[in-house]
């Protein structure tokens, strides 16, 4: 019946909606009872791993794993024990690098804390690591082919090397934000005795750097760091170590941007402090430069660069230290240097130098920095101080004579185009040996010191020059010198010269021009002469090796001669005019030999006086025995 079939259907499908909702009600049931399994084992392991059973046993796997592939360089890593959260931070207690026996690396501990969710995001971030007491010995040492290499660099190298011709870019960040060591220490050994550790070898002492024999030790560092794909930043806000040698680094600190798209480098805020210099470079900016990549000095000579740097002392031996081949310099210094440009012709807006004596300002530039044996300066100068007794103090290195019993010399210009030892210069000096000014040469890396130039002279003394009272002086003129020495004994060169109100051997010239020619004490000479004693014309060559016995071979005219001026015996006061034609030696009556060929003028001597005449003498001195042979139109 209609009725009834439609009551069953009813019934039937009740029943199967109520099986349906039994079976989904089950599976619900079981979905949440694995739910809750997995979030108690998720809760068991983290709170698993976070026990020292777990950190043990992670340690030994992860030792076991290393070891085993370094079996093959026999090398081994080592920790005592790893304590923290892995999620977050640990702490590795007394690990330790052996390669072939001998320790490249140890440290008490090392502490990091870090977000490890940002690896989804290539990102390593360290929010700190400290590394205490981390000691590292490097040294050669011989690989499975029995050929010396650097053990760290040995360690480090991978197994098999493939060649890869393309470029790879490293797709991750890093960053430190708080990176310490404390106490740490670096040694390296380029040789030592196979009955050594490393750690055991005592290191000599240094008196220039030496990388294959270098120990730094009571290091520590802070440091901030982010090595991100196209840009690098550190931030050293410590960093200080003694050294096996006079150079400890007691304070270093800097700020460095290194653009990896730009290759720029840019550091800020540098300080430098050891035990004999203070450096501090508010800017440094070098093109081109990444020190992420290998880096040959002799390149920077096309590199744009940008320096502003001061400094209240600098000591010359922390340089020389490392540029050993700079040793020509020494002393301590005060520097501020602003300058850009190309590295190998660095453009200088200001550089102010002050050593223990003397001060200097300049500008202009410098060139082949990046070979200090060739640099080359082109630089003005203005308003110096220049205490000769500086030249051995600063640059002992270098063959320049001494002058510093001139005392301080007032420089209020010069121009300097050269090297140090070999430059053209023009200048003007003022100094208590005399004034002057004009332009000059000068060589001194030759065996003879050699110098030439052109100049103008004031009251200048070549007696307090050369040390020699007898040449005691006050010149005043026009010069052109071009020789070689400055001992006027061993000298060789040729002067002319134009002077005028000087004082020179006891004589005072109103006026003197000519040329001299000087070969070791003799001297080739055509002049002409005014003085209160004397006006002459006259040529040929004198020998001036003792000035108390000078010897002459001269041809010329003479007016107004008066012989008292130069023996200083009024007796012999005379007003002698002749044409002469001398061969002989000295001045004095009592020592004066040789032939005297004389055509005399109307002259006066003492009391007498003389006609016009020829007078031919000979002078001759054996011992006491003094010989006289005159021929004369007269006898008086």
């Amino acid at each position: 019946m209609p009725g009834e079939d439609e009551n069953i259907n009813s019934e039937n499908k009740v029943k199967a909606l109520k099986h349906k909702k039994s079976f989904f009600a089950k599976l619900f049931k079981w979905v949440l009872i694995l739910f809750a399994c997995f979030i108690l084992l998720l809760t068991v392991l983290f709170f698993f791993i976070q026990t020292d059973l777990f950190d043990k046993w992670s340690l030994g796997i992860l030792l076991d794993k290393i070891n085993t592939s370094l079996e093959y360089k026999d090398s081994r890593v080592y920790a005592e024990s790893l304590e923290g959260n892995l999620l977050k931070g640990f702490t590795l207690n007394n690990g330790s690098i052996v390669v072939k026996g001998d320790t490249l690396l140890m440290f008490k501990s090392m502490y990091a804390d870090y977000d490890i969710w940002k690896l989804f995001d290539n990102d390593i971030s360290l929010d700190k690591v400290i590394l205490r007491q981390p000691k590292i010995f490097v040294t050669k040492i011989r690989d499975r082919n029995d050929s010396l290499k650097w053990n760290l660099l040995y360690f480090l190298e991978s197994e098999k090397k493939k060649e890869d011709t393309t470029d790879f870019e490293f797709a991750w960040d890093i960053s430190a934000k708080n990176f310490e060591i404390e106490d740490g220490a670096v040694r390296v050994l380029n040789e030592k005795s196979k009955d050594y550790y490393s750690k055991e070898f005592t290191m000599q002492k240094l008196d220039s750097f030496d990388l294959g024999n270098f120990d730094a030790y009571n290091l520590f560092l802070k440091l901030n760091v982010n090595y991100l794909r196209r840009e690098k930043d550190i931030n050293i806000s410590d960093l200080r170590f003694k050294t096996n040698s006079v150079f400890s680094l007691n304070q270093f600190s800097m700020t460095a941007k290194i653009n990896q798209q730009d290759t720029t480098t840019l550091i800020q805020n540098f300080t430098l402090l050891t035990d004999r210099t203070f450096i501090k470079i508010n800017e440094l900016f070098v093109e081109d430069l990444n020190p992420f990549k290998k880096f040959v000095y002799e390149n920077m000579k096309e590199r744009n660069v940008k320096v502003d740097l001061e400094t209240d002392k600098f000591n010359f031996k922390d340089l020389t230290f490392f540029l050993p081949g700079l040793k020509f310099l020494d002393s301590t210094a005060t520097l501020n240097l602003v300058a850009d440009g190309l590295y190998g012709n660095l453009q200088i807006s200001r550089l102010y130098l002050q050593t223990p004596n003397s001060n200097f300002t300049f500008e202009g530039s410098v060139k082949n920095l990046d070979r200090p044996s060739a640099l080359y300066f082109n630089i003005i100068a203005k308003d110096i101080t220049l205490d000769p007794r500086d030249t051995k103090i600063n640059l002992p290195g270098l063959s320049i004579p001494d002058y510093s019993f001139i005392g301080k010399v007032f420089i209020p210009s010069i121009i300097y185009k050269g090297e140090p030892d070999r430059f053209n210069a023009d200048f003007e000096v003022k100094s208590s040996a005399g004034n002057a000014k004009g332009n000059a040469y000068l060589d001194f890396t030759q065996n003879v010191d050699r110098y030439k130039g052109s100049f103008t002279t004031s009251n200048f003394n070549i007696g307090k020059i050369v040390k020699d009272p007898a040449l005691e002086s006050s010149i005043t003129g026009d010069f052109r010198v071009d020789a070689a020495g400055f001992n006027y004994k061993t000298a060789v060169g040729k002067l002319n010269y134009d002077i005028n109100r000087t004082k020179f051997l006891g004589q005072n010239i109103s006026r003197s021009a000519g040329q001299l020619n000087f070969n070791r004490s003799n001297v080739n000479l055509d002049i002409s002469y005014s003085s209160d004693a004397l006006q002459t014309k006259t040529t040929g060559k004198i020998n001036i090796s003792n000035l108390k016995n000078i010897s002459y071979d001269l041809k010329g005219t003479a007016s107004n001669l008066n012989i008292a001026a130069f023996t200083k015996d009024n007796s012999q006061r005379s007003n002698l005019n002749f044409s002469f034609d001398i061969n002989g030696r000295g001045f004095d009556p009592d020592n004066i030999s040789g032939s005297y060929k004389l055509i005399l003028n109307p002259s006066t001597y003492s009391e007498f006086r003389i006609p016009a005449t020829p007078l031919n003498m000979e002078l001759d001195q054996n011992g006491n025995i003094r010989k006289i042979s005159m021929k004369s139109d007269f006898v008086d």
